[in-house]
């Protein structure tokens, strides 16, 4: 349990470096929108919804052990 929380704590600090050196304004375009947005703000939601995301995911459906037949 102590290495996931290292894990995480590692790679949020990653993502918020990348994010950080990355601070430019970019046209994020929808359809027929366009929004000036912030890189890193951009970076830190699409990173967020993924962890978010793949808690969901896992939580939902739980890996199984299969069960051996007999043979």
């Amino acid at each position: 349990m102590k290495a996931k929380i290292i894990l995480v704590m590692t790679l949020l600090t990653f993502v918020v470096i990348f994010a950080v050196q990355n601070a430019d304004a970019v046209a994020l375009r929808f359809l027929f929108w366009e929004f000036p947005f912030s890189l890193a703000l951009l970076i830190f939601v699409v990173f967020a919804a993924g962890l978010l995301l793949g808690w969901v995911l896992s939580s939902i459906s739980p890996v199984k052990p299969r069960e051996e037949t007999p043979s």
